[in-house]
């Protein structure tokens, strides 16, 4: 079987669409399945990435955007609906792709129904605003259920809802017992700041001044993780320098896991990376970097898997941040009690799940 995977990575869109796609092909190919990228060719785009993962990308140039469409996202994807589902279906024709994997909020139904049938399309999405035509529907969000997309899919799609199907990489499962066990009792002296790994704004630049003023923080190791493509990364590197702090700047992490593992308090966007803290369960301090991360943010902070700060373009992002890192390092039964509770949103099986129930669409 070869899948095709219509995703995109940007300054404005983030990394993480195309990065839970790279893990859900990677599983896909555990089960002997091939995959074959299609991408826009968008600043901070991901392409090298996943050429690196061993995959097969065809690139499309960026062009004007029609003014037909009203979703706030029309502009990710970079052209318009019609010319990139006639651009994505031949690319998909030519490689032989027997079905079709599409993440991206700026497509939708109208998109789908030119591409490839109903029967052989799976989406993944986490806004539940809009519909689709797909057999299968993925959604890693926290309390989400099938109803959210009644009206929005066919019948007869399969939905796949919650945050037990979040696509994390096999890595955060296997070092699952290994974490909850080492966590136990433990004083915080690790602390992680991952901000996406983009971060288009430098909110890790901010968070790095509020660390650096906080007593409490004074005497923690600080890592820093940012992606390649992340704009501000030496300006970052330069201001860890600078700080007279223990912080190290992290660039690409091959084994988050591991990192997470021996991470006693993480800060970090309301993204995909939610899923692995939890996993993990690393008590977090969780900001909204965008709009389609409130949802996640309330619904984390609601089950007690994280505290959450807001939007990181509120006035008072800066206090909150710093009261609420303050707490958790002072408080070991709130650490302890947020643990257990992000251990219990996800473990970390999510692509497995999603892998085999693609394998039986197509078969």
């Amino acid at each position: 079987m070869k899948f095709g995977f219509r995703a995109d990575a940007a300054l404005d869109i983030g990394a993480g669409h195309v990065m839970r796609c790279i893990t859900l092909a990677q599983e896909l190919s555990q089960r002997g399945a091939q995959s074959h990228f299609v991408c826009r060719e968008h600043p901070g785009n991901m392409i090298p990435a996943i050429r690196a993962a061993g995959f097969e990308v065809s690139v499309l140039p960026v062009h004007a955007l029609g003014d037909h469409s009203s979703s706030p996202y029309a502009s990710w994807v970079g052209a318009d609906l019609s010319v990139d589902a006639a651009e994505t279906r031949s690319i998909l024709e030519a490689a032989g792709c027997d079905g079709l994997v599409v993440d991206h909020y700026g497509l939708d139904a109208r998109w789908e129904d030119d591409v490839v049938p109903q029967r052989r399309t799976a989406v993944i999405d986490d806004l539940a605003d809009r519909p689709h035509h797909c057999a299968l529907l993925v959604d890693q969000t926290l309390g989400r259920t099938p109803q959210a997309y009644a009206g929005l899919v066919p019948q007869d799609c399969n939905p796949l809802c919650g945050a037990g199907f979040a696509l994390l990489r096999p890595q955060f499962a296997h070092a699952r017992h290994r974490s909850l066990e080492l966590r136990a009792g433990r004083q915080p002296k690790r602390i992680i700041v991952s901000m996406g790994g983009i971060d288009r704004d430098n909110l890790t630049g901010r968070v790095l001044d509020v660390l650096c003023a906080l007593p409490s923080a004074r005497e923690t190791e600080i890592t820093v993780v940012l992606g390649a493509t992340a704009p501000w990364r030496d300006s970052v590197a330069r201001q860890a320098e600078r700080s007279g702090h223990d912080i190290a700047v992290l660039v690409n992490v091959a084994d988050m896991a591991d990192l997470l593992v021996h991470t006693d308090l993480a800060i970090g966007a309301a993204g995909s990376s939610a899923w692995e803290r939890c996993c993990l369960g690393v008590p977090t301090v969780m900001a909204v970097t965008a709009d389609n991360q409130t949802e996640i943010a309330r619904a984390v902070a609601a089950s007690g898997a994280a505290l959450t700060v807001g939007r990181s373009d509120a006035p008072t992002f800066d206090d909150s941040l710093a009261e609420a890192v303050d707490t958790l390092l002072c408080d070991t039964d709130l650490r302890t009690a947020m643990s257990h509770a992000a251990a219990a949103v996800t473990d970390g099986q999510g692509a497995r799940h999603v892998a085999d129930a693609l394998m039986e669409l197509l078969a």
